[in-house]
């Protein structure tokens, strides 16, 4: 269900690509046998679309990432705010490649999941300063590697939506 996420709006960004420079062996005086589509998804810029491809390929990084996390609690609560933002993207991109208007709430619903990651991963990060400063004396490093690249991977994924938030209307 998630790659099928990437895979439509990859396929959204390469068609917004191919629209935008038709094959040099087609008349451009001539009426193509086709209504001309818009050279972007609903009107978006090539800076919307691909942030739009930006948080869904980070989403997805980051969950590849959680599931190494050896803490349950923490990989159960960032993968139930990675399903969240995912649902909700979904609903986004499902409406508008049939041509409808995005639900009014999707964009909040995927900050909510967006926090819960956070939150998660923050917490992660915590348990293991505490972890690492009791009675102020240093404890060897024993953070989590999978944390440290989940929270990596989320925030370029965070990156990509304020971005979208910027250029997609």
């Amino acid at each position: 269900m998630h790659a099928q996420q990437f895979f439509v709006l990859l396929a959204a960004v390469g068609t917004t690509i191919t629209e935008a420079h038709p094959p040099s062996n087609v008349n451009q005086t001539q009426t193509p046998h086709r209504p001309p589509a818009p050279r972007h998804i609903n009107g978006g810029s090539f800076e919307c679309n691909t942030a739009r491809v930006r948080i869904v390929a980070g989403l997805q990084e980051t969950r590849t990432n959680v599931e190494d996390i050896a803490d349950a609690a923490t990989k159960d609560a960032a993968n139930e705010g990675i399903n969240q933002s995912a649902n909700a993207i979904k609903s986004i991109a499902v409406a508008i490649f049939s041509g409808q208007t995005p639900p009014g709430d999707a964009r909040l619903i995927t900050e909510a999941g967006l926090n819960v990651t956070q939150a998660a991963l923050q917490g992660a990060t915590s348990k293991f300063l505490s972890a690492c400063s009791i009675d102020g004396k240093k404890k060897k490093d024993t953070s989590d590697p999978a944390v440290v690249a989940a929270s990596a991977t989320f925030a370029e994924a965070v990156a990509a939506a304020f971005d979208v938030v910027e250029f997609c209307t």
